[in-house]
């Protein structure tokens, strides 16, 4: 710590301004009358030092401003970032001076700077009271957050610090008390910003090493409040008052005031630096994701295309596809098959969780590699982490140490880098993490993540539900008779099922393991003016009778094999090779004549014989018979249907 000359007794908070400091000093004036009050002490006005480094201070202080000097105490100042507006504190009433006797409360004057660097009429601020002090005033970036210490009624302890907002009309809000995390019974004081997240400030009443002592509060955004504070190290507190602290923006280095020598006095500090040293190597967050689909592969020329829905508003076609997502968070993606004719959806496939979150440690956000001169954003994630930091570091490959969240870096030599990032905790520990970063020429392409690969997990055999697909022709809430007419134009038996899960009965048409399969079976029913729909159930029966035939199922009076029926024989045919032997049974409901069934029965089972042998099963290896019309009892004409059919039976494979 280096003690920078001042003038008279007393010098205090110094600000950073342009080039230098403005600071408080009591040194006596000769551009104006000098008054003393009942103690004899000169008042303190604002000078200007220009300061290049530490150890290089240009000339000597000058006044800061004829505007801004009074012949009563000015001071302390503070900026907004863009050095436009001044606040700072002065004596309410500068009337009457040769009563040096006489009351006199502070209070906080805001002053727009004009042509020449000449500040304008100072403007008292609203809530300036007589009957007590208002001092020390802290602006935040913008200027739209005042926080001042007071010692108004309705306080913790003596001086309580205060924070007042500025509306949309540029006005203030009533001051808050920032409550008994940050104040004390005894006084705080000398408030400044850090970045705009902390608060750095004096007190006497949070017992510290001794007198004033500097605490820094971290603002909790969620809380909407300023979070216990921390007192600074020894090389900032002494045992005696140590206050009006500033920081350079790279929170390493900075001025504050201090009675350490015995008089107060402007000192100028460097933060000592962490050693980094066996830093963890970071892990990586994956945000890019090969996602696919392992329990459905269909292989059919049907207009139907896979379509995923990836959960953050971006879709990619296909049963694999590969997607980078640009945050963290928990997202689901959807497969579904789209019916490119009507296009709309047939059927929602499945979903896939992706869940991007951090573990319990520290993490580097930032590319892999970046091109060479290319500046590249990286920031410290500690979400994951129990622990909170008090201060974060950041150590680059030239030994250039930062002190922020986050940095905007660039590389100027190729090959690999190395950035680490380090966290001292409240409890003061100190741990750091690296990550490797690869330095590319212009003419490399940059691989910024790692894909990860993402599909639907096979349940164990065991654990596996059977699922399986059908044709949903409607849904209600109570049940319905087959012999319904809107059934009656349906030419495949329909089956009723209760769906407990959503309390409703289900009619439906066809059953597959391959959900692509039923698509005619859909399009069909559509076109008989149902709102059908594809669904999945859980299957509780042997389905090894499912392998071993296949019925084909015929509209009243007609032998046509419809597309769905079709797909159905060529499934079932790729079962089968050029050696199976199958037995084909034709069946006729009893409308019409007992010849003229026969006939039909024939037909249709003929039909399905010579559609077998265009799928490769030679003729001599197909029995074929018509069993005619079968016979059933009066009032159940709505079980016809399951009449009109062919059985396909493999005896032999």
């Amino acid at each position: 710590m280096l003690e920078i000359d001042g003038l008279g007794n007393s010098n205090i908070c110094p600000v950073i301004y342009k080039q230098g400091i403005v600071f408080m000093s009591n040194a006596r004036r000769s551009i104006v009358k000098t008054v003393r009050d009942e103690t004899g002490e000169t008042p303190f006005s604002l000078y200007y030092q220009k300061i290049f480094n530490a150890l290089n201070v240009g000339g000597g202080p000058e006044l800061f401003s004829d505007q801004l000097t009074t012949e009563l105490n000015d001071g302390p100042v503070c900026f907004t970032q863009d050095e436009s507006h001044v606040f700072f504190t002065r004596n309410s009433d500068l009337t009457n001076f040769s009563n040096s006797k006489r009351d006199r409360t502070l209070g906080i004057f805001i002053a727009k700077k004009g042509k020449g660097e000449r500040w304008r009429n100072p403007i008292a601020f609203k809530y300036n009271r007589p009957d007590c002090n208002l001092l020390h005033p802290a602006v935040n970036k913008d200027g739209s957050i005042l926080i001042f210490a007071s010692d108004m009624p309705g306080g913790f302890g003596g001086y309580d610090l205060y924070l007042s907002l500025r509306d949309h009309l540029g006005g203030w809000t009533k001051p808050r008390n920032l409550g008994k995390l940050v104040n004390s019974k005894g006084d705080e004081l000398f408030p400044s910003f850090f970045k705009d997240e902390w608060l750095l400030y004096s007190s006497d009443g949070k017992g510290g090493r001794g007198g004033l002592d500097i605490y820094k509060s971290h603002w909790e955004e969620e809380l909407f409040r300023y979070g216990k504070p921390v007192s600074l190290d020894s090389t900032i507190n002494s045992k005696s008052d140590d206050f009006g602290i500033t920081l350079k923006d790279d929170g390493l280095t900075g001025y504050l005031g201090s009675d350490r020598s015995g008089s107060d006095q402007l000192y100028y500090f460097e933060k000592a630096l962490p050693v980094f040293k066996d830093c963890a190597p970071d892990k990586k967050v994956n945000y890019c994701y090969k996602i696919r689909e392992n329990n459905i592969l269909d292989d059919n020329d049907l207009p139907l295309k896979y379509v995923w829905d990836l959960g953050d508003g971006n879709t990619k076609f296909g049963l694999q596809v590969r997607h980078c997502y640009s945050k963290l968070g928990e997202y689901t993606a959807s497969l579904s098959l789209i019916d490119t004719v009507e296009n709309e959806t047939y059927f929602n496939v499945s979903e896939v969780k992706i869940n991007i979150k951090l573990e319990s440690r520290p993490y580097v956000l930032g590319p892999d590699s970046i091109r060479v001169n290319d500046y590249a954003e990286f920031k410290a994630d500690l979400s994951g982490m129990k622990v909170s930091a008090q201060e974060l570091y950041w150590n680059f490959y030239d030994g250039g140490i930062q002190m922020q969240e986050q940095v905007n870096r660039s590389f100027g030599e190729v090959g690999t880098q190395e950035v680490q990032l380090g966290i001292l905790d409240f409890e003061d520990n100190f741990s750091c993490v690296s990550k490797k970063i690869e330095v590319v020429d212009l003419n490399t392409v940059i691989r910024n993540y790692e894909l990860i690969q993402v599909h639907q997990e096979k349940e164990p055999e065991e654990e596996q539900k059977k699922l399986r697909y059908t044709v949903e022709l409607l849904n209600s809430i109570k049940q319905e008779a087959l012999s319904d007419s809107i059934f009656m134009k349906v030419n495949y038996p329909i089956t009723e099922r209760f769906n407990e899960v959503d309390s409703i009965y289900q009619y439906t048409v066809g059953e597959s393991d391959k959900v692509a399969s039923l698509y005619q079976l859909y399009k069909e029913m559509r076109e008989l003016g149902f709102e059908s729909k594809v669904v999945s159930f859980e299957l509780n029966y042997d389905v090894s009778l499912d392998n071993k035939e296949v019925l084909i199922f015929f509209s009243p009076g007609k032998d046509e094999i419809t597309a769905y029926n079709e797909s159905n024989l060529n499934i079932f045919s790729r079962k089968l090779n050029s050696e199976s032997k199958l037995e084909v049974l034709g069946y006729a409901d009893p409308k019409g004549s007992v010849r003229s069934n026969k006939k039909l029965s024939y037909r249709r089972a003929k039909n399905v014989a010579s559609y077998l042998e265009k799928c490769g099963i030679p003729l001599d290896n197909i029995s074929l018979d018509a069993l005619g019309e079968v016979r059933v009892s009066e009032g159940e004409a709505e079980l016809l249907r399951y009449y009109r059919k062919v059985e396909v039976r493999l005896i032999e494979n």
